[in-house]
């Protein structure tokens, strides 16, 4: 009689951990799809895109014809915002260089970062002039366009 309560608990046990490994199992596929699914591909387009959502934030600041002294005042914030698409598109170029291992991107990233850089520092006082303001996003679209043209050289080859 003892021997056979041993085995039902046994074969309790044995079901509890079946039934466990399925769930851990099943839990594990769903979280493969799901990080396939969910993972970026990174390719030049991808990059060139983000580049691009770049100068068209550039160029319709360029455009902004507001030059009152809240447009001003607010030149700063908005180049904070500018500098955020530009870092974004740094990040996305050295991820293709992580990825792919394409030195052409490389450089790219670096352009991108050091505009970046420069105009970080540029927003720091918190005031930008309306004469500042547009020469900075000027030379953000010339660095900009500048990259788009080497990543169409660089997907055309």
């Amino acid at each position: 009689m003892n021997g056979l309560l041993i085995a039902a608990e046994t074969i309790s046990t044995l079901l509890e951990y079946a039934v466990y490994s399925v769930v851990i199992i099943v839990g594990l596929i769903l979280l493969a799809a799901t990080r396939r699914k969910t993972k970026k591909e990174v390719t030049p387009a991808w990059v060139k895109n983000r580049l691009e959502r770049a100068k068209k934030y550039a160029n319709e600041l360029l455009s902004s014809e507001n030059k009152s002294s809240v447009q001003v005042w607010l030149g700063s914030t908005k180049l904070m915002k500018l500098n955020d698409k530009l870092t974004d598109a740094a990040w996305a170029a050295y991820q293709l260089v992580e990825v792919k291992k394409d030195i052409v991107f490389e450089g790219i990233a670096q352009d991108l970062d050091k505009l970046a850089d420069g105009l970080s520092q540029e927003t720091q006082n918190g005031y930008v002039s309306a004469v500042d303001f547009k020469k900075d996003v000027q030379k953000i679209v010339d660095g900009l366009d500048s990259a788009i043209e080497k990543i169409e050289r660089r997907m055309s080859a």
